[in-house]
């Protein structure tokens, strides 16, 4: 039995997370879905939910205490059976809500979902949980109330964002150093004024975001490291867009350099760690796969999502369903300061893999581009769970 992609501490961890599956929770109320997750989570879970009255109006920065912002983001949980905290828990999962308006011949209605992301191994104990908990919370008429079914790949695709007859891949970057790694790979694309802005929802972490801040290749005034969201002009879609900018061998010298002195860190945006990185990772997939990867010539821009959560989960490892050997003699027990999930349509899914391994070597620094090449995971787990995507 294959365990999921390993927690331990480290700078930065990169690994492929598409193969994880995702459950939706659906009903036209919303307090509904919150009263059936309400009896699956830590009570004393930091901010997990507030009432929807204590929403902030349009136009106000007031925090929301961590309730969930209409999938602009998502919150890092550790599931279990209704009111059996921390006895049977489930496992790490990512929760997403949404309020998504449907048309139909009988006018518009408004439907809310939730969205449970979980390893594969945890998917048979998470529908059960959850109907457990719809028929305790709801009663016998639940199952009227709340449509559950899983997802496939191409059923989470946002309209619009990624092609219908495509899937999306899913990245993940985890450790204190996944910032500079994102940062050596990525431009933001910036809004129609010319701003690009991620807006903190706390202030609980603020001294270890400010010390963060002074190494992080964004500016603090743009950048938030804890329980962010993404807010673009209206009409938007709810999540910043990046591009990916590839690596190429034959790049112009276009910033002479300045951005290695900006950072202390190799930037593939200066031309000689960009060869030299190419360079580097071609040779090792060469002797790894007996061919060198394919990159994306210079001139294309790869459009991504990316979220950024920086989860807390405090109790004993033993809680939380996994065998995380290399955190079992800490406490108490938390995850990564930072995790970064980066989404892209699945045909460009193996040259951004490539990209966020040239720009790991470049950035994590050459002692210990080894030790990071150990951590890199390919994309491999669609064959390693073939059967995942019949059982949904």
């Amino acid at each position: 039995t294959r365990r999921p992609p390993s927690l331990m501490r480290s700078r930065c961890t990169v690994h492929d997370a598409s193969y994880q599956r995702v459950l939706e929770m659906s009903a036209a109320d919303g307090d509904v879905l919150l009263r059936v997750l309400r009896s699956c989570i830590d009570p004393l879970h930091p901010g997990v939910f507030v009432d929807a009255a204590d929403q902030p109006q349009a136009g106000s920065e007031r925090p929301f205490c961590g309730a969930f912002l209409l999938g602009d983001r998502e919150l890092s949980v550790v599931f279990h059976r209704a009111g059996k905290f921390p006895r049977l828990a489930i496992g790490p999962t990512q929760i997403q809500y949404f309020d998504i308006e449907h048309a139909s011949s009988q006018g518009v209605s408004q439907r809310k979902r939730l969205w449970l992301t979980v390893h594969p191994l945890a998917r048979q104990e998470l529908v059960e949980a959850v109907e457990e908990a719809i028929d305790l919370c709801l009663g016998p008429e639940g199952k009227d109330l709340v449509t559950v079914q899983w997802l496939g790949l191409r059923e989470r695709s946002q309209g619009g964002e990624t092609p219908e007859d495509a899937g999306v891949n899913r990245f993940e970057l985890c450790g204190v150093n996944a910032l500079h790694v994102l940062g050596e790979a990525v431009i933001p694309s910036q809004a129609d004024d010319g701003q690009v802005q991620l807006l903190d929802w706390s202030d609980a972490w603020r001294p270890w975001r400010e010390q963060q801040a002074k190494a992080c290749p964004f500016s603090e005034s743009s950048c938030r490291v804890h329980h962010v969201f993404c807010r673009q002009p209206e009409g938007q879609g709810g999540r910043l867009q990046w591009r990916f900018q590839p690596v190429s061998p034959d790049a112009s010298n276009e910033d002479g350099g300045a951005a290695n002195k900006r950072t202390k860190h190799a930037s593939i945006r200066n031309p000689a760690a960009r060869v030299e990185a190419l360079r580097a990772w071609q040779d090792h997939q060469a002797a790894v796969e007996g061919s060198a990867p394919r990159s994306l010539p210079s001139k294309y821009w790869v459009p991504v999502q990316l979220i950024l959560r920086s989860p807390k989960i405090t109790g004993r490892p033993s809680d939380l369903g996994w065998n995380l050997a290399s955190d079992a003699r800490r406490a108490p027990f938390a995850w990564h300061p930072l995790e970064v999930d980066v989404i892209v349509p699945e045909k460009w899914g193996m040259h951004i893999w490539t990209a966020l391994q040239m720009a790991g070597a470049c950035a994590i620094g050459t002692q210990e581009q080894e030790e990071l090449r150990l951590q890199l995971r390919k994309p491999s787990f669609p064959r390693d769970f073939p059967d995942t995507d019949a059982a949904l």
